[in-house]
């Protein structure tokens, strides 16, 4: 094997460029610390493991896009379910509220009937009542005529 341009005093950052390798072409390796040494590796093997550990990155970012992508589409499914869940309450509360305004009204009027018994009670019945075509007037809770 012929090493081209490079001379045992000439220094690395002194040799030519190049901005394409080949599979078979060998990069010098300088190992740095106690007793160092020098080695060579061709760019094949150098650059199999990177591509290697790129395509498992690549195959983990395929993994997350899709777990993502499931995860946004059940939560946007669950955001309908969430919609639909507060119409049915926004119908529920308006139904609510109407029965509450009807039984208030109710109540209201039983008041009154509850006023007005209290009031024949405690201060007697004024007025004439109709029996099977007898009418009893009362004045103050007391009877005063009876007409047939």
């Amino acid at each position: 094997m012929t090493i081209n341009n490079c001379m045992g005093d000439t220094k690395v950052s002194d040799l030519p460029e190049i901005t394409t390798l080949a599979d078979n072409d060998i990069l010098y390796i300088s190992v740095i610390g106690t007793g160092s040494t020098s080695n060579k590796i061709t760019y094949n093997n150098f650059k199999t493991p990177l591509y290697n550990l790129v395509g498992e990155v690549q195959t983990n970012i395929n993994s997350l896009s899709a777990r993502f992508d499931t995860i946004v589409s059940e939560l946007e499914s669950q955001q309908v379910d969430y919609t639909q869940e507060i119409l049915d309450l926004t119908t529920s509360n308006l139904f609510l509220s109407s029965t509450l305004e009807s039984v208030s009204g109710v109540a209201y009027q039983q008041r009154d009937t509850i006023d007005e018994i209290y009031d024949y009670f405690s201060y007697g019945f004024s007025g004439s009542v109709n029996i099977n075509g007898t009418i009893l007037t009362f004045l103050s809770g007391s009877l005063q005529t009876v007409t047939s």
